[in-house]
Parts: structure tokens; C-alpha cells; sequence
């Protein structure tokens, strides 16, 4: 199980996690209302932008999967030959990560200067009803104790820019995040298709003895790799593929989009956001399940773990004045170990031990 491909997709799985917690953290605070202080000032400065760093993550880390798979078939004896050991394994794992993390903060970087946390003043009327200042009702004369002051995220300048919001917030974001990501998918899905399909029609016409036996598991091992990654692949476009087609929309019709920004409109349909925000989670929900469920190794090792997990638990929860643990040795003679002494039978030899239960 220790293999490049492997440490890759717990990395893709640990981005994928990030995700999800800061997708349920927000979550919980616009349906419940449920935001504290200290939720209130990480979120412009650190929730926003860390869970847009999360999702661009996932999808670069996917392009990077897609990248060794393609290398791992397309090159088999370089890619052999460059993971020999579990440092080397590690060392181009580093060589994919790292990359990746600072290219998806380069690129959200501007989203920790999108939103901040401001001040909005209320207006106490002795009647107990809030009234906000500057609604453009009958002015009336208060003093500085009717006033309270409420902090709330608030939108900055630079995220109202209309040149920011076209360029970096709809064309920077579509082609780095969207395109570009899809066509690379699209094309190494498609080459690893190719040489997969190209190596079972070469192995079947060649006899079956010109490889060794471990020369046959490892290529198999990596055509079910390659099949496993294919699948999670499929799931990325399907899931990805509204995202994409809404951000495309999108670009056609900016200027009156924006116009419907500046009046606190929605330029679309709640239920279309709302959809795609679902894809994008589920998304990164099944990547481990569509492994166990592909890949037949790591499917056993995973309920070995479960199995051991559980097993574990079980012992936990067991009484220890009703253990009772029986070690049988067959053997010449019969012995019995009790908590009284031994008995010798012939025939055989039986050891118990039990625990007193005073």
C-alpha cells in the first residue's frame, strides 16, 4: 500500500476534508445563526479565504493525481525506477504538494482582502422598534446613548471594483480553476485510457510466460490504479462541470450581473448555487468512498482497520469478571491449569486461565 499514488490521494483526501469542515462551518452559521465573536473575525480573515485555498487545492491536487497515473502508465519503467524506496515515494509526493499549496494561495490571495468586519450603527427608539440611521425616514433628534454599534462582515472596495471583479473574480478564476483543470483532466484521462487499453491488447498477444509473475501483478496493480483514478475523475467533471458552465454563463452576461450586484439582487437562481455548492461537496465526500469501493487492496486493508477498530471496542466494553481465555496445546499428555492448580490427563494438554471473578 505504500506507494506514490497512495500518499498522494491522502493528501487529496486530508485538501478534500479541509473543504468539507469549512463548508459545514458556514453552513451552520447562515442556517442556525450561529456565528460567534471569534467567528466573525476569522471568517473575512481566514474562514473565506481558507476555504476558497481548500476547494482550489482539491482541483489542482486532482490535475496532480492525474499527472503521476499518466506518468506511472505512460513511462512504467522511468516511474518504477524513481519510486524504489519509501524516501523516494515521499520525495515526489513533497514534489506535488508543495506546488500545489503555493499555487492555490497564490491564487486566492487576493481573497483576504475581499471582506472585513465593520461597524453598523443602530438607532435605540424609546418605543423599543430599531430604526437604521440614514434610512431616509423622518430625521429625529437622538443623543449618543440611543445609538448601539453592531459589528458585521462587510464587503470592501476591492471586491466592488467592477476591473476586479471581471478580471481576476470571472476570467483569472474561470481559467485556472476551471478550463484549464478540465482540459488536463480530460487529456491525461484520455492517454490513460489509451495506454491501458494498448497494454491488455499487447499482453494477450504476447505469451503469457515472456513476464515474470511480478512483472504481471505490478502492471496490473497499476491498471487498477489507473481504473480507480478514472472513476474518481468521471466524478470531478460530473460534479464540476455546473460550476464551470455557470462561471462561463456568467462571463456572458457581467455587465448586467453586476447591475444586479449593485442593487443587493442575485444575479441567478438561489436553487443554482445552492446545487453547485452540493456537487462540490459530495465531491469531495466520495473520492474515499469511490477508492474502497475501486480499488480491491485498499478496500481490504480498510475493513482489517474497521475490523480491528471494532474488535478493539469490543474488548473495551467486555466485562473482566466474566473473561475467560482457553489455551489449547495438543501434545503427548493432558494438563488442566486452573486457578485451583493442574490436572494431568493422557492423551493431550489443555491450559486454562481464569480470571478470578472476587
Amino acid at each position: 500500500m505504500r506507494n506514490s499514488f497512495n500518499f498522494l490521494l491522502i493528501a487529496l483526501f486530508f485538501m478534500d476534508s479541509c473543504y468539507l469542515v469549512g463548508s459545514i462551518t458556514e453552513a451552520i452559521r447562515k442556517s442556525f445563526n450561529a456565528a460567534t465573536s471569534l467567528h466573525l473575525y476569522m471568517f473575512p480573515y481566514f474562514l473565506y479565504p481558507c476555504l476558497s485555498i481548500a476547494m482550489t487545492c482539491s482541483v489542482f491536487m486532482t490535475v496532480a493525481v492525474a499527472l503521476e497515473r499518466y506518468i506511472a502508465v505512460h513511462y512504467p519503467i522511468d516511474y518504477s525506477q524513481a519510486i524504489n524506496s519509501p524516501e523516494a515515494c515521499r520525495r515526489r509526493l513533497f514534489k506535488y504538494v508543495i506546488p500545489v499549496v503555493i499555487m492555490a494561495v497564490f491564487v486566492n490571495a487576493p481573497k483576504f482582502f475581499e471582506s472585513t468586519v465593520g461597524e453598523h450603527a443602530i438607532l435605540t427608539h424609546p418605543n423599543t422598534s430599531m430604526l437604521q440611521i440614514g434610512n431616509g425616514s423622518v430625521p429625529i433628534q437622538v443623543s449618543d446613548a440611543d445609538i448601539t454599534y453592531i459589528k458585521r462582515i462587510e464587503v470592501t472596495d476591492l471586491r466592488k471594483d467592477p476591473t476586479y471583479t471581471i478580471y481576476y473574480n470571472n476570467w483569472t478564476r474561470l481559467m485556472l480553476i476551471g478550463i484549464v483543470p478540465f482540459i488536463l483532466l480530460i487529456y491525461f484521462n484520455y492517454k490513460i485510457y489509451q495506454d491501458v487499453k494498448h497494454r491488455n491488447r499487447r499482453q494477450m498477444s504476447m505469451s503469457r510466460h515472456s513476464a515474470t509473475a511480478t512483472q504481471q501483478a505490478r502492471r496490473r496493480q497499476e491498471d487498477n490504479l489507473a481504473i480507480v483514478f478514472m472513476g474518481i475523475v468521471l466524478v470531478f467533471l460530473i460534479c464540476h462541470s455546473p460550476r464551470l458552465i455557470l462561471s462561463m454563463h456568467e462571463m456572458m452576461i457581467i455587465h448586467d450581473a453586476m447591475k444586479c450586484q449593485a442593487q443587493r439582487l442575485h444575479p441567478f437562481h438561489a436553487w443554482t448555487l445552492i446545487t453547485i455548492h452540493l456537487l462540490l461537496v459530495i465531491n469531495s465526500s466520495i473520492n474515499m468512498i469511490l477508492y474502497i469501493f475501486l480499488n480491491e487492496s485498499f478496500r481490504r486493508h480498510f475493513v482489517g482497520m474497521v475490523r480491528s477498530v471494532g474488535g478493539l471496542a469490543h474488548c473495551f466494553m467486555r466485562n473482566p469478571k466474566e473473561e475467560d481465555i482457553r489455551i489449547r496445546h495438543l501434545g503427548n499428555g493432558h494438563e488442566t491449569a486452573s486457578n485451583n492448580g493442574i490436572e494431568k490427563d493422557n492423551g493431550h494438554t489443555e491450559i486454562i486461565f481464569q480470571e478470578a471473578t472476587a
